[in-house]
């Protein structure tokens, strides 16, 4: 079966979360419900909650990764900011540490410095990729398609 990484990708980093994410096992897609049920649910909605609830072994939970991982590799993430003109950056990162929106927050700081912003990013999403391919040993999962960060590019061979 062929996965869609870049939705499980976006599951692991946390994603939308007022929402409850599954892998389906027979089609590689990520399936999203509301996180609670609701009166006005749509009719497609309902019936996919029913099938996850009628059929377990189909479908997987994906939990995003957990905040204290996140918050360690934001911690990382500041230590690694070191040029001169980032020091009042890397003080009020350090500073969203200690307050309850701690990632949105430092994706607000981040906003003006599209280069750190970047490594932020590429740097949450290596967690992400470790994270998942631990997921998917964990539950068994085989891909016909190979994650695109594993994906590498053909060498030749010297003569």
């Amino acid at each position: 079966m062929e996965i869609d990484w870049d939705d499980l990708l976006e599951c692991f980093l946390g994603g939308d979360g007022d929402f409850e994410h599954y892998f389906d096992r027979d089609t590689g897609e990520v399936v999203s419900l509301s996180e609670e049920e609701e009166e006005d649910e749509d009719e497609e909605e309902e019936e996919l909650r029913e099938l996850i609830e009628d059929e377990p072994d189909r479908f997987v939970e994906v939990l995003p990764i957990d905040d204290s991982d996140r918050k360690e590799c934001l911690e990382k993430f500041i230590a690694s900011v070191k040029e001169k003109g980032l020091k009042e950056l890397s003080s009020q990162l350090v500073h969203t540490l200690q307050i309850p929106n701690t990632f949105r927050a430092a994706e607000r700081l981040l906003s003006s410095h599209p280069e750190e912003k970047r490594k932020w990013r590429q740097l949450q999403e290596k967690l992400a990729q470790e994270a998942i391919a631990a997921w998917i040993e964990e539950n068994d999962i085989e891909a016909d398609n190979p994650p695109p960060w594993k994906v590498k590019a053909h060498r030749k061979r010297p003569k």
